[in-house]
């Protein structure tokens, strides 16, 4: 039987190694609110941060590679199939049929396994950058004076597509109806830790240029 593509990845985000320690925010203090609250826009800094954007690069070529991988093996088996089914009847037929099912089976196995292994690379991947952005988070709390930092909410609106039900639902979850900006940190937190991983990411080698004319290649 034909099957529909085998591998359906989906990085969030959605969705990192040895990264990110040690920075800071440069804050100044005379900015800082009484109250000592900072709010950070996860999404923002998530959705905005260059390490996440190598990682699921890094995920979906892998991924890329499986679909093309289990894709030959489902031809192979269809193959295999269509060969079996134009031979004599007999017991042969009937071992070569039972055959590609086994084949089958097992390649079905092999998908799910597959797929399992990148979804849970991907949940670490988002774990290991929210760690980093919470790490960064309290570096620029404690540099600035914030007792605490919070997860803005305000930027969140209703679509004008919402049931009833959604709408209330979402409104009742609302933590903040208005942020002062000079509580927020979203930026700097987003700039320190690009910086960070900048500095640490290898450099991608330059292709080799391609030998003058009439100079024979190594």
């Amino acid at each position: 039987m034909n099957r529909q593509t085998m591998l359906t990845f989906a990085v969030a985000a959605a969705l990192t190694a040895a990264f990110l320690t040690g920075t800071s925010v440069a804050r100044s203090a005379k900015s800082t609110p009484d109250n000592k609250i900072a709010t950070i826009n996860i999404q923002t800094v998530f959705d905005s941060l260059s390490e996440r954007k190598d990682k699921l690069d890094q995920l979906q070529l892998e991924a890329g590679r499986l679909e093309g991988e289990f894709s030959a093996i489902n031809n192979q088996i269809t193959a295999a199939r269509d060969a079996a089914n134009k031979m004599p009847e007999g017991p042969a037929k009937e071992a070569a049929l039972e055959a590609t099912v086994d084949r089958d089976i097992q390649a079905n196995i092999d998908i799910k396994r597959a797929k399992t292994r990148l979804e849970k690379a991907q949940a670490a991947t988002i774990r290991s950058i929210f760690e980093n952005i919470q790490s960064e988070a309290k570096l620029a709390a404690l540099k600035n004076g914030f007792t605490m930092v919070m997860a803005a909410d305000d930027w969140v609106q209703i679509s004008p597509r919402a049931t009833a039900q959604e709408a209330t639902q979402l409104m009742s979850l609302r933590r903040f109806l208005f942020i002062d900006k000079q509580h927020d940190i979203t930026a700097d937190v987003l700039k320190s830790l690009n910086e960070a991983y900048a500095a640490k990411k290898p450099a991608t080698p330059s292709p080799a240029a391609p030998p003058a004319p009439g100079v024979p290649a190594n």
